[in-house]
């Protein structure tokens, strides 16, 4: 697992639902979702890449943080 996903991981898991509420595309094969989780109350940003076939994530920002 990803340095990214473990956070994901840790600071997600009593999370039941999300929802996408916007998303950016950078390229064809990258692009930035802001995702808002059921209970949590406000929006994240995750960078998203496609690596072959398959979308993975590959970082996840916090409030403020730079988009890469």
């Amino acid at each position: 697992m990803t340095a990214a996903g473990k956070m994901l991981s840790a600071s997600l898991g009593p999370s039941i639902g999300f929802h996408i509420l916007d998303k950016n595309t950078k390229s064809p094969n990258e692009a930035i979702l802001d995702l808002s989780f059921d209970g949590e109350g406000k929006a994240r940003k995750f960078v998203m890449k496609r690596i072959g076939s398959e979308w993975k994530l590959a970082d996840m920002l916090r409030p403020g943080e730079a988009e890469p």
